[in-house]
């Protein structure tokens, strides 16, 4: 295993790939505005759904993480827990029971 992929053995990413979902895509080191650390953006999919989220150099998963469901709410997931239980819940859950999940915020994507 690369060292760069390493970070698919950690919590949450590790979830994600048991649960079916693929790394689609891991950028190269970043520095955020404000931010002390650099951090690299993974990009997971599975079928016509999509979650983002920041990996930090300890390979762990960074602030905040971004869900589509392919719909036009997206979803931002505060903590780890909260982007397991969106990248758990069936194709085509209603946007109001995501919307319902602790930690987890709504946004438009129009």
């Amino acid at each position: 295993m690369l060292i760069s992929q390493k970070f698919l053995t950690h919590h949450p990413f590790a979830v994600l790939v048991d649960l079916g979902w693929v790394c689609e895509s891991l950028g190269p080191p970043v520095m955020r505005r404000g931010a002390s650390e650099f951090i690299r953006v993974a990009t997971f999919g599975r079928g016509r759904r999509s979650a983002c989220m920041d990996v930090d150099r300890h390979g762990q998963m960074s602030q905040f993480a971004t869900y589509d469901a392919g719909e036009d709410t997206g979803f931002t997931a505060e903590t780890p827990t909260a982007l397991i239980a969106l990248v758990q819940s069936p194709d085509g859950t209603p946007v109001q029971l995501l919307a319902s999940i602790r930690d987890v915020t709504t946004r438009s994507m129009l």
